[in-house]
């Protein structure tokens, strides 16, 4: 494989070349690094924010808020103990946003 400062490189053959490209001891030239933040960070997180936005649409649109899981979970809470209390405070602080 050729580095960037048109070396060959000294590692051995095999492995990803995308994962050994800048093996070389020249860095990066800042259009490759911006490109490389774009394409594996910015681009992920902006497809999932668009995900999870898509899906809260439909919720909140054409299922109409899902007002039947409303009443099975009053329904459920009303035959609950206290422990149970206690394990279903724990697991739903679990899924709140700002742990997941």
């Amino acid at each position: 494989m050729t580095l960037i400062d048109g070396t060959r490189s000294t590692r051995p053959a095999g492995g990803h070349p995308f994962v050994h490209r800048w093996d070389g001891l020249v860095p990066p030239p800042a259009k490759l690094v911006v490109r490389d933040v774009l394409l594996r960070l910015l681009a992920p997180a902006v497809a999932l924010f668009l995900v999870i936005l898509g899906i809260g649409e439909v919720i909140v649109g054409p299922l109409g808020s899902l007002q039947s899981e409303s009443a099975i979970n009053r329904a459920l809470q009303d035959t609950r103990t206290t422990t149970w209390d206690a394990v279903t405070a724990v697991w739903s602080h679990i899924g709140n946003t700002e742990i997941v």
